[in-house]
């Protein structure tokens, strides 16, 4: 992707809500069922975009929360949103590479990752974080998984193309054990949300910032759409609760 349409596809992503499908509503259950929080709990969102979970994270446990995102326009998003709300005094926004450790806070006890993992890969998310975590730390984290074994073929032929690493959510769990973590829970993000998100999504594509884009990135939005459309619900987020052992 060269740095102009780079830009206008942050420009664009900047509008929506989320970057990714996601649910406030399983977020904070999700926070809601996490053991051991306190004010001085060291927290991090990584790849947060526009900072939906972060800001959930600072209004359910008040801590600092490190804001983690390669974009600076989504981390300003973020801060203007958290201003608004009362609550930019409990984020600091960071602009770094969650796939380079030595930019990463560490010595953290709750890593929250929704969304995002699957762009420096999920295994190497689990074995690159496990170091960051303190002893018993917990990370939250989400990835795309089949939901039905024997999906349709256009369905199947698109992820083997977009992201040949899917695999069911038996994989992910037992991934995760093998690499040092215990699995607490795992929740599914609910089909309405990816509803919602693509709803979002195909507006955006007619607004001023939507038509600055590529037709080809443009189509490609809106084949990302049609194949969940018609996927008949056979792959969605997995969100893994898992503690460092």
């Amino acid at each position: 992707m060269n740095e102009l349409l780079e830009n206008d596809v942050i420009t664009f992503f900047a509008g929506l809500s989320r970057q990714a499908p996601g649910d406030d509503r399983l977020s904070l259950s999700i926070m809601q069922g996490l053991q051991g929080m306190r004010p001085s709990s060291r927290i991090a969102d990584f790849g947060c975009g526009t900072g939906s979970a972060t800001l959930l994270l600072a209004e359910h446990f008040h801590p600092l929360i490190y804001a983690i995102d390669l974009a600076e326009l989504f981390l300003d998003v973020l801060m203007v949103s958290a201003k608004k709300k009362n609550l930019d005094g409990f984020i600091q926004p960071k602009c770094a590479d969650m796939g380079l450790t030595d930019e990463l806070p560490s010595a953290l006890d709750l890593i929250w990752c929704e969304g995002s993992a699957y762009i420096i890969g999920f295994a190497s998310a689990l074995k690159d974080w496990h170091g960051l975590l303190n002893p018993g730390g917990i990370l939250v984290v989400s990835e795309c998984v089949w939901l039905n074994p024997d999906p349709p073929s256009k369905t199947r032929d698109f992820w083997q193309a977009a992201y040949p690493a899917i695999g069911s959510e038996e994989d992910a769990r037992e991934l995760a054990e093998s690499l040092g973590y215990e699995v607490l829970d795992s929740r599914t993000l609910p089909e309405s949300a990816w509803q919602s998100y693509y709803r979002e999504v195909e507006t955006a594509l007619e607004s001023p910032e939507g038509l600055k884009l590529t037709p080809d990135f443009r189509d490609g939005m809106r084949e990302e759409a049609k194949i969940y459309h018609g996927s008949e619900s056979s792959y969605g987020y997995l969100f893994l609760i898992l503690r460092k052992t």
